[in-house]
């Protein structure tokens, strides 16, 4: 299944989540680099759009449904590879919140392990259906994400800063670095 990021533009062309992904990341890298941190932006660009490999959000493409957040996906795939570490937690952040704003690890985890519990129900973003739902789905999302970034590697992720302001600081320019590539890679 080609899997796409966003609908047709006026010339007909159709962006693929790969390459929009690809183009998001490179991006996010640049704009990392004068930080400090161009492995963990790079990160962020790459997966920002893991939802956006779901029938559910290809369907919202269609124009077959509507209310899907795709960014919880995204978030969900960091949390169980990082498995909840905390230097993990401002990049799940970032990645969450692309769309609808910087929400604090603590009020989504519920969310994100909800995937992984049939006895829980997920949401999504802004009172919307998240596109990955549950185990299988996600798993399905990474095989497809995989199949496009076989050479895929976790990067090590530096350790955040604690003290409140600069921890702030921190999340906030990780998320600065992840919503303006996006912007300017769409």
């Amino acid at each position: 299944m080609e899997y796409y990021a966003k609908s047709k533009n006026p010339q007909g062309h159709q962006e693929a989540v790969k390459e929009h992904l690809q183009k998001a990341a490179a991006l996010a890298r640049e704009y990392g680099e004068a930080l400090g941190l161009a492995d963990v932006a790079e990160l962020e660009g790459l997966v920002h759009d893991f939802g956006k490999y779901t029938k559910s959000f290809q369907d919202v493409l269609k124009g077959t449904r509507t209310g899907v957040d795709h960014a919880m996906g995204g978030a969900c795939f960091l949390e169980c590879c990082y498995r909840g570490k905390s230097d993990s937690r401002p990049v799940i952040e970032a990645v969450n919140g692309h769309h609808d704003g910087l929400a604090a690890y603590d009020t989504i985890k519920d969310s994100l392990h909800a995937v992984a519990d049939e006895r829980k129900k997920a949401r999504g973003n802004a009172g919307k259906t998240p596109s990955i739902e549950n185990r299988k789905q996600l798993e399905d999302a990474a095989a497809a994400f995989r199949k496009d970034f076989p050479d895929f590697k976790l990067p090590k992720l530096p350790i955040p800063p604690t003290a409140e302001l600069e921890s702030m600081l921190y999340a906030r320019l990780l998320f600065s670095c992840l919503v303006d590539a996006d912007y300017t890679a769409s």
